[in-house]
């Protein structure tokens, strides 16, 4: 018979809810803050909106729009998780808008993200449609995006944690990181993105989730080898699964 699960393998299923495994409230606020500020500089004007609409706009719009999700479903609260379908909705909306260069597109996206302000901080603007409260994550955000994400995180610890003394200077932004990459991993294995039904790209989600995790506990316990294991097989991990999968926008 099957040994019974741990509750370190326990999240790493992609189906269910246990997103408190993976990530916290106070980490996805975090997150959001970055994110918000982010968004506020390359929304300033049409030429930063320009240079940073693809890999940032479009990247920012659907990380946020799985994260509302994620904590729409999450044991913990922030100020605004009353409204997380609605950030959920407009960031999925600008992450759409912010398709291409000049005022054309930088117009739009300004509107949505002036909206999408509003309700993060609290001054939800009249006239919102009504958000479902979920919604199957392959129809609003996109897997290349999380994707792009997801390698921000893995090149943060690949590439600046190369030695025990950064290891420990950098132990909060390392459990963010490898946090954020547990999550967004989870959200990339819902069923509905091509090929993710399939049982060979379930078992890549669930052994990534485990790796990200086990890198979280390996900064936790001040233990530097074991992290560096977990991001071995990360890496692994990834090469083998984009071996095995050509993923298009999807």
């Amino acid at each position: 018979s099957q040994p019974a699960a741990t509750p370190e393998q326990a999240p790493a299923a992609s189906g269910g809810s246990d997103w408190k495994d993976l990530i916290t409230g106070e980490l996805i606020g975090e997150e959001t803050k970055k994110i918000k500020n982010r968004l506020t500089d390359s929304l300033s004007s049409v030429g930063k909106y320009n240079g940073n609409y693809k890999d940032g706009i479009q990247v920012d719009g659907a990380v946020l729009a799985a994260l509302a999700q994620v904590l729409h479903q999450h044991p913990d609260s922030l100020s605004w998780k009353p409204d997380a379908p609605t950030v959920r909705d407009l960031s999925s909306e600008l992450a759409k808008k912010a398709k291409g260069l000049g005022q054309a597109s930088y117009d739009p996206s300004k509107e949505v993200f002036v909206k999408l302000e509003g309700v993060l901080s609290g001054n939800k603007p009249p006239g919102l449609e009504e958000a479902p409260p979920q919604l199957p994550f392959g129809e609003f955000a996109s897997r290349m995006a999380l994707m792009k994400r997801m390698q921000k995180s893995f090149d943060f610890m690949k590439s600046n944690i190369q030695n025990d003394a950064a290891f420990k200077k950098e132990a909060e932004t390392i459990q963010h990181e490898a946090a954020m990459l547990a999550t967004l991993t989870k959200v990339t294995g819902a069923k509905e993105y091509p090929g993710g039904d399939e049982d060979e790209y379930q078992q890549f989600i669930k052994d990534l989730v485990k790796a990200s995790v086990e890198a979280v506990e390996a900064s936790k316990a001040d233990e530097f080898p074991k992290f560096q294991d977990a991001i071995t097989r990360v890496q692994k991990l990834c090469d083998a699964c984009h071996q095995a999968y050509r993923f298009g926008d999807g």
